[in-house]
C-alpha cells in the first residue's frame, strides 16, 4: 500500500484517540485476513473454471478441425466421382438421361390432363346447374354462368408458355364455346321476359309516374326483368367496369328497339316526313321524345342502375346517348347529299348545334368528346370545309351588297325612327354601319356553338375579322379620295378652273362645306358604330371565352393564321400572335380609332379652309389699315368683312354639334379654336403693325364674332384661345 492510501486508510479509521485500542485493532485485522481468504477462494476457483473452459474449446477446436479434414476429404472423394459420371454420362449412359427428360415430360402432361378433367367436370357441372334454372329462374342462372365465365378467365390467366397454350387449347376452345353458348341461352330467355313486361307496359308509349295499382304490379315485372338483363354480360365484358364510352346497358339498347324502328318508319323510309330540307322534324322528334320518357328513367330504371351498378352510371345519359345514334345515322346519310347545296348545308348544321345545346340546356346531357351530332359533320374535314366556304361566300356576298348600296351612308331607318327618343350622346348609325353590325352578329350565332377552338377561330379570323378589313378599307378610300379632291392644293394650270381643285367646293361636290361635313360626318359615324360595337363584344362572354381559349392555344391561332394566309392572300392583316397577346379587336380596334380621328381631323380643315376663303376680305383689311383711320363709335360694331366667314362657321359648327356627340364635337371644336387662334396670329397679328384702336377693334371682332357664336355650344370659347386673348390684351 502506497503512502498516500495508507495514510488515508489511517486516518479514516483512527479518528480519534478512542479508536487506539487493542479490541480496536484485533478487530480490524481479523476484518482484512477474512477478506484476504474470500479473495484467494475467488482467484481458485476462477483459475479452476479458467483452465476447463480452455480444456473444452481445445477439444472442439480439434474435433471441428477433424471435421474440416473429412469434409475436404470427403469433397475431393465427390469432385471425382462427379468427374468419373460426367464422362460415364457423355460416353455410355446418355439414354439414361433422355429417358429421364422423357419420363419427367410425361409426369408434367398427366398433371395437366388431370387439371384438364378436373375443369372439364367443373364446366360441366356450372354447365349443367345454367342450364336447368335457366328456364325455370333466370335470376339464378346468372350466378353458376359467372363462374363458369371466371373459372374460364382464370385457366387463361394460369397458361404462361407455348407448350401449356397448345395443350390447353382444346379446353379454351370448349369453355369459350360454351360461355357463348349459356349467354345466348340467358339472353334469349331473359329479353323475351324484358320484351314481355315492356309489352304490358304498351312501350314505347310514355309512362309517367305516379303508377296506379293496376300499372305497378307490371312495373315490379319490368324492374325484375330489367335487373337480370343488367346484371347479364357478354363473357369478354363480365369483369369489366361500366364505360359509357365503349359501352351500353343491354336492357335499355332492347328499350330503343321500338324508338329506333319509328324513327326509321318516319324519317328514313319514302314517308313524307323524310325530307332533305327538314332537319328539324327529326331533331325535335328526338327533342320530344327524350322529354316524355325522362320522368320514367329517373324514378324507375335510375334507382335500378344504382343498386347494381353504380350512381355515376346515368339511365338519362346512356337512353339519350343511344337515341341520337339515330340522328348519327341519319346525318351521315344526308349530308353528302348536301355538299352541292350550301343552303341546306348550312341550315342543317345550324339546326344540328341548337340541337345539341338543347340536349345540354334542357336534359343536361354533356357528350363525351366527339359525340355530340356536330361532330358528325364538322368532325370531317371535308363536310366542314364544304361549310365554312359556303358561310364565307354568303358573307361575302352579303356584305358586297352592302357596299355597293348607293345609300350604304344615308342614316339607318330604324335609327331615325328613334332618333327623338335619343339624347345627342348617341352615334347615329348609317345604313352600312348597321347592316354590318347586323352581319357580324348573325355569323357570331352561326359558329358560337360549335365545340372545336380551332374551327371557332377559322370563323372569326377568316370571315368576321376579313369583313371588318374590308369595311375598313371602304372607309379609309373614301377618307382619301376625298381628302385627295377636297384638300389637297395643286400647282394652277394656265387655262384651268382652280376653283375646282383649290377652292372649297371641289368639281365634285355642289354643297359646300356643308356637303362635305355630311359626308364626312357619316363616315366618322360609320366607324365609331363598328369601334363601339367590338369594344362592347370584347366585354361579350363568348368572346372572352374565345380569348381565354385563344390565350392558352397560341400555337394554334399561328396554325390557324397560316392555314388562312394559304388559301386566301386577302387575309395578310392577320396576326394570331397579336390576338392571343392583347385581344380578339385589338388591330380593328386601333384600326377604326385611327378613322375616326382622321375624320375628325378633316372636319377640321374642311371649315378652317372655309374660313380662310371666306376671310381672305377681312384680311386684306387689316393690311391696308393705317393707324388711326377708325372711328372710335365703330369700336362696338362688327367689321363687315367678318360676317360670311361668321355664317359659314355658325352653320358648320352648328351641323356638327347636329350630328356628333357632345363630347367629340367639344373636342372638333377645340382643334377649330386652336387653328383659328393660330390663323389670327398668322395673318393679322404678326404681319400687321395694330395701333391701340385697331387693336380695339380686334378685340371686339372677337367678342362680338367668334366669342358670340361660340357661347352657343360652350360657355366660355374664350378660355379656348388663351393665347390669342393674351396676345390681344398685351398688346393693348
Amino acid at each position: 500500500m502506497s503512502d498516500p492510501t495508507l495514510t488515508e486508510f489511517l486516518n479514516a479509521t483512527f479518528q480519534t484517540t478512542n479508536d487506539i485500542g487493542r479490541s480496536r485493532v484485533n478487530g480490524l485485522v481479523n476484518d482484512k485476513e477474512s477478506h484476504q481468504e474470500q479473495l484467494d477462494r475467488t482467484l481458485l476457483e476462477t483459475k479452476e473454471s479458467t483452465q476447463t473452459m480452455l480444456k473444452e474449446l481445445l477439444a472442439k477446436s480439434t474435433a471441428q478441425k477433424n471435421d474440416l479434414d473429412n469434409l475436404h476429404t470427403s469433397l475431393e472423394d465427390t469432385k471425382q466421382a462427379l468427374d468419373t459420371c460426367a464422362g460415364a454420362a457423355t460416353s455410355t449412359h446418355a439414354p439414361l438421361l433422355d429417358q429421364l427428360g422423357t419420363l419427367a415430360q410425361k409426369l408434367t402432361t398427366l398433371d395437366h390432363a388431370k387439371q384438364y378433367l378436373k375443369a372439364l367436370l367443373v364446366a360441366s357441372d356450372l354447365e349443367e346447374k345454367t342450364t336447368t334454372l335457366v328456364k325455370s329462374d333466370p335470376a339464378q342462372a346468372i350466378d353458376p354462368y359467372q363462374q363458369l365465365v371466371r373459372l374460364t378467365t382464370s385457366i387463361r390467366s394460369c397458361i404462361y408458355d407455348a407448350i401449356a397454350e397448345a395443350q390447353f387449347q382444346g379446353l379454351m376452345s370448349h369453355l369459350d364455346y360454351t360461355s357463348n353458348k349459356l349467354y345466348q341461352e340467358l339472353f334469349n330467355v331473359m329479353s323475351s321476359n324484358f320484351r314481355n313486361s315492356l309489352e304490358k307496359l304498351q312501350w314505347p308509349s310514355p309512362i309517367k309516374p305516379p303508377f296506379g295499382p293496376q300499372v305497378k304490379s307490371k312495373i315490379d315485372d319490368f324492374e325484375a326483368a330489367f335487373q337480370n338483363m343488367l346484371l347479364l354480360k357478354r363473357p369478354e365484358d363480365m369483369d369489366k367496369p361500366f364505360d359509357p364510352q365503349s359501352m351500353s346497358l343491354l336492357p335499355i339498347n332492347i328499350m330503343l328497339e321500338a324508338l329506333s324502328m319509328r324513327f326509321k318508319f318516319h324519317f328514313e323510309s319514302s314517308k313524307p316526313t323524310n325530307r332533305l330540307d327538314k332537319p328539324e322534324w327529326y331533331l325535335s322528334h328526338t327533342k320530344s321524345t327524350i322529354a316524355s320518357h325522362i320522368p320514367f328513367l329517373l324514378s324507375t330504371i335510375q334507382p335500378i342502375i344504382e343498386r347494381n351498378l353504380s350512381s355515376s352510371v346515368s339511365a338519362k345519359d346512356c337512353f339519350i346517348r343511344g337515341l341520337v345514334e339515330n340522328v348519327a345515322r341519319k346525318l351521315r346519310t344526308t349530308v353528302p347529299k348536301m355538299t352541292s347545296k350550301p343552303h341546306l348545308m348550312s341550315h342543317t348544321i345550324h339546326q344540328v348545334l341548337d340541337f345539341d345545346n338543347a340536349l345540354s340546356k334542357d336534359f343536361a346531357y354533356y357528350p363525351y368528346e366527339g359525340g355530340a351530332m356536330g361532330d358528325v359533320i364538322l368532325g370531317n374535314e371535308k363536310w366542314f370545309t364544304a361549310w365554312f366556304d359556303a358561310e364565307r361566300k354568303f358573307a361575302e356576298k352579303r356584305y358586297d351588297e352592302i357596299a355597293v348600296d348607293s345609300q350604304a351612308f344615308e342614316p339607318y331607318a330604324e335609327e331615325d325612327e328613334r332618333e327623338s327618343k335619343r339624347s345627342n350622346d348617341t352615334v347615329k348609325s348609317t345604313k352600312s354601319s348597321a347592316k354590318l353590325v347586323h352581319l357580324f352578329e348573325s355569323i357570331t350565332d352561326t359558329y358560337k356553338l360549335i365545340p372545336s377552338i380551332e374551327k371557332k377561330l377559322r370563323f372569326f379570323m377568316g370571315i368576321q375579322l376579313w369583313l371588318l378589313n374590308q369595311y375598313h378599307g371602304r372607309l379609309l378610300s373614301a377618307l382619301d379620295a376625298f381628302e385627295a379632291l377636297s384638300l389637297m392644293r395643286s400647282v394652277p394650270v394656265p387655262g384651268g378652273l382652280p376653283e375646282s381643285v383649290t377652292g372649297v367646293i371641289t368639281s365634285a361636290e355642289t354643297g359646300g362645306s356643308i356637303a362635305a361635313l355630311r359626308r364626312l360626318c357619316r363616315w366618322w359615324a360609320s366607324a365609331r358604330v363598328i369601334g363601339d360595337t367590338l369594344r362592347e363584344l370584347t366585354d361579350d362572354d363568348f368572346f372572352l371565352t374565345l380569348q381565354f381559349e385563344l390565350r392558352d392555344n397560341v400555337d394554334l391561332a399561328v396554325q390557324v393564321t397560316y392555314e388562312l394566309k394559304a388559301l386566301d392572300p386577302g387575309l395578310e392583316f392577320l396576326n394570331g400572335v397579336e390576338a392571343a397577346d392583347k385581344s380578339l379587336f385589338a388591330q380593328p380596334l386601333e384600326a377604326f380609332q385611327h378613322l375616326t380621328e382622321r375624320s375628325e381631323n378633316l372636319m377640321t380643315r374642311i371649315i378652317m379652309k372655309e374660313w380662310a376663303a371666306d376671310a381672305r376680305m377681312y384680311v386684306r383689311r387689316w393690311q391696308m389699315l393705317e393707324n388711326g383711320d377708325n372711328d372710335d363709335d365703330q369700336d362696338q360694331e362688327l367689321s363687315s368683312e367678318l360676317y360670311q366667314p361668321l355664317q359659314n362657321f355658325r352653320l358648320s359648327c352648328h351641323f356638327l354639334a347636329s350630328n356628333l356627340p357632345t363630347t367629340e364635337f367639344i373636342a372638333v371644336y377645340r382643334r377649330l379654336s386652336v387653328e383659328i387662334e393660330e390663323w389670327h396670329m398668322r395673318n393679322i397679328i404678326a404681319p400687321n403693325r395694330l395701333s391701340q384702336v385697331a387693336l380695339k377693334t380686334l378685340a371686339n371682332d372677337l367678342e362680338q364674332g367668334l366669342w358670340s357664336v361660340g357661347r352657343q355650344w360652350v360657355t366660355k370659347p374664350e378660355n379656348y384661345m388663351r393665347k390669342l386673348k393674351s396676345e390681344v390684351s398685351l398688346l393693348s
